[in-house]
């Protein structure tokens, strides 16, 4: 991993790689880890579905994504995979980078979360089952796999996401997995929508954490300035 920044001349140059002709893309470290990317739960299937057990890692362990002895696989979530770009970059001696992360958004600051209420969306459900209406509180977050078309069909099966995690290095931002580059925090999240067709919906949490409702309208990604 941290061959491929040794040839750089300058700190870009170690992120984004350098051909012999002097264009970027040839040989950096966040090209190397699109080229050969670090552990993802998403290459494995659940341990309930017959898959092995993850073991989450944010350090050199993740690239050796292979299934281990007692049917363990080393992996790691968008944040952990940031990080280990961190640690890549100032193992060669880069001042080490800001770790953050992505969140779907309204406007042009994507590194916080996102809330509103039910009464603020016009739900006259009862979401929570308390008796009141209106006074749920839903969250903003991406839909990895939106359907084509509203109403989904009953059989479509959403990914949701919370976040991407997210590293600001040498002036720009970067994701991982997927392997994604902008001039700002605003553009990365456009990035986001671009390369993984995301949307964005207001959702509400049952009491297990997962998705419980969903607004049916998307909310629209912000104009970034």
């Amino acid at each position: 991993m941290c061959n491929a920044g040794w040839n750089a001349g300058t700190e870009l140059e170690v992120i984004d790689g350098v051909d012999p002709d002097g264009s970027t893309g040839g040989i950096g470290i966040h090209a190397t880890l699109d080229d050969d990317p670090p552990g993802d739960p998403n290459d494995w299937p659940e341990e309930n579905q017959g898959g092995p057990t993850r073991i989450y890692l944010d350090d050199w362990r993740i690239m050796y994504d292979v299934i281990q002895p007692g049917n363990v696989v080393n992996t790691g979530e968008c944040h952990h995979q940031a990080h280990f770009m961190n640690l890549a970059l100032q193992l060669i001696g880069m001042q080490a980078g800001i770790e953050y992360l992505t969140y779907a958004s309204t406007d042009s600051n994507p590194t916080d979360r996102e809330f509103t209420t039910a009464e603020a969306l016009g739900i006259t459900q009862d979401l929570d089952g308390d008796g009141v209406i209106g006074n749920e509180i839903l969250e903003l977050i991406f839909d990895f796999n939106p359907p084509l078309v509203e109403p989904p069909p009953p059989d479509w099966e959403r990914a949701w996401n919370n976040f991407e995690g997210s590293i600001i290095a040498a002036g720009k931002y970067y994701a991982v997995w997927p392997s994604l580059e902008a001039d700002s925090a605003c553009r990365l999240l456009l990035e986001v929508e671009r390369l993984e067709g995301a949307k964005q919906y207001w959702i509400y949490r049952g009491p297990t954490g997962g998705v419980a409702y969903y607004y049916p309208t998307e909310v629209l990604f912000p104009t970034c300035p």
